[in-house]
Formats: structure tokens, sequence, C-alpha cells
């Protein structure tokens, strides 16, 4: 049996996401995981996240009930999807395994919902869109400043990205503990150094090794041009109905800012609004509120 095979086998025996998080510790080596799991700082924002979406309840209408499967299918944003669940960008997805994000656009169009593709991604724009039959959105990093980002914008409209999402909140790297605890932190160099460090985690999980090998330890991010900090406008430009800011916790037309991007051109026309979760917010105790909770408080002043 191939690595597709065994890999769709293993998966179609998971059970739960606590199930899928253990099998991947099985499999993945530790630097690895804790990119994957880790949050910045001391983590609080990262439980506050996870506490926040925990709190959330159902309401079940059990008179209602008539036998049918349940109808979970919904619009964001003016796009249909079969359920409210949206695979939001993950950065560096090839380093976990070789299909990456060619795999999320494929299981995202099985399961017809929408799929964001990161900026920081080991796939191309057009590997990903070409592997995806259902919407599919393009995660915006500001890379190579105003030219750069309007150029992977510019792309990913003549690809056929129907959103966009913008990050915001990477102006000042969060301090990722977990990583700097294997002094390993993508984008990372296929070099002695890594070798040298990688090497004791990777030995203890062959399968992984073995995949990577097979892919050529491609390590390289394939779309951006260059890094800038900070976000210059952009201009008008219409692409699509739906996407997305990231990052942003507040806005206040006072006080025009970095969270208040979305209100002063920063961001193209065709922007709109989504919050998720994100592991740099997190540098002290109190930086940050857990998304779900300040979501409905932004939302009036976005469009």
């Amino acid at each position: 049996m191939g690595r597709g095979g065994r890999d769709e086998r293993v998966a179609g025996r998971i059970t739960s996401v606590p199930h899928a998080r253990a099998i991947a510790s099985r499999r993945v080596p530790a630097p690895v995981r804790g990119y994957v799991e880790g949050g910045a700082g001391n983590e609080c924002t990262l439980g506050a996240n996870v506490a926040a979406v925990q709190a959330v309840r159902f309401r079940p209408r059990v008179g209602e009930a008539s036998g049918a499967p349940p109808d979970l299918s919904t619009t964001v944003l003016g796009t249909p999807v079969s359920m409210p669940v949206l695979l939001g960008p993950i950065g560096f997805t090839r380093m976990m395994h070789p299909d990456g994000d060619v795999a999320g656009a494929l299981a995202a169009s099985g399961a017809g919902t929408i799929f964001t593709h990161s900026s920081m991604s080991g796939h191309t724009m057009e590997q990903v869109v070409g592997a995806a039959s259902a919407p599919t959105w393009f995660q915006l990093y500001f890379l190579g400043g105003r030219d750069g980002a309007a150029r992977l914008v510019g792309r990913a409209r003549e690809l056929g990205y129907s959103g966009l999402v913008v990050t915001l909140d990477t102006a000042i790297p969060g301090d990722r503990r977990r990583e700097s605890r294997y002094r390993l932190s993508p984008p990372l160099r296929l070099d002695r150094q890594t070798v040298q460090r990688m090497a004791p985690y990777a030995l203890l999980r062959p399968r992984w090794l073995a995949d990577a090998a097979r892919d050529g330890f491609f390590l390289d991010l394939v779309n951006p041009q260059g890094h800038t900090r900070g976000a210059e406008p952009m201009g008008e430009q219409d692409c699509g109905p739906g996407g997305g800011g990231a990052g942003v916790h507040h806005v206040d037309p006072e006080r025009p800012g970095l969270d208040d991007a979305m209100l002063h051109g920063v961001l193209p026309r065709w922007v709109s609004y989504a919050v998720r979760g994100r592991r740099r917010a997190n540098i002290t105790a109190s930086s940050a509120a857990a998304r779900l909770t300040v979501a409905p408080k932004i939302r009036p002043g976005v469009r």
C-alpha cells in the first residue's frame, strides 16, 4: 500500500480531534508538533481561544426532529458551504506532510466547504487552486511591500481565488517558546545546522522522515517574494465577494491604526470580515482576548 493509501486508511480511523492529535504526535517530530500546536508567549491567548469555543453551547430543538439528516448548509460572505466550518490558513503544511495544502484543498472540496491557502505555503497557488473543486480563498501577508502584496493579489484574482483573508497582526513576531526550545523555527533552511538540530527528533519518526526524503526535504516558500513590516494602501481591487482580516482585535475610528486597516483603504475593496485564532498574538499574559469573544464587537465597524 502506498503513502496515499496508508494515510487514507489511518485517517478513516480518526474518531475525534484529540484522536487526530494523538496520531499526529506519533507521526511528526517534536519540533514540527510544537509549531502546529503551540501559541506565543505563555499561551494564555491560546487557552482563551480554546475555552471560548468550548463555552459555546448548541440549542437542540428535539420537538422539530423529522428523522431526516440535519441540514447544516449555510452561506459565508455569500458563498454556499455544506456546514459552518471552513479550513483556515496554516503556514508550512508541507513540513507536516508532503501533500500539505493540496491535500487540504482536496479535503475541503470533498466536504463542500472553503479552503484558505496560506501565503506561507510550500505549494504554489496554481497547485492548490487546481486541486480544489470548491471555492478557495487566499491568505495574504504583506510580503515584499506594497508591490509584492499587490502581485500576490493579482495572481489570486487571475487564478480564480474567490476571496482574500488579510493577516494584520504580524508586524511584531510572537514569542514562540516551543520553537525556541528546539532552536528550530520556520521557515527552515536545509543546511548543516538544521540537519544537526532536527536529526535527533526526525530519527524517532521514520515514516515522517521517509516521506520528507521522498519529497526532497522541500522547505521553500514558493509564493512570497521578500517580506516587509507594516501595511501600505493597496488601492481598489475588485476580486471577489468574500474574505476577511485575521488579527483584528477592535475597530476604533477615532484612532486609526493597524487594527483599523479595513476602514482606511489598506485592504482591497473585496475584503470583508472574518476572525480566526492566531498563534502570534499572545506575547504576554494579558495581551489579547479570545477571538470568538471580540468578533461581535468589531463586526459592526467592518463591512
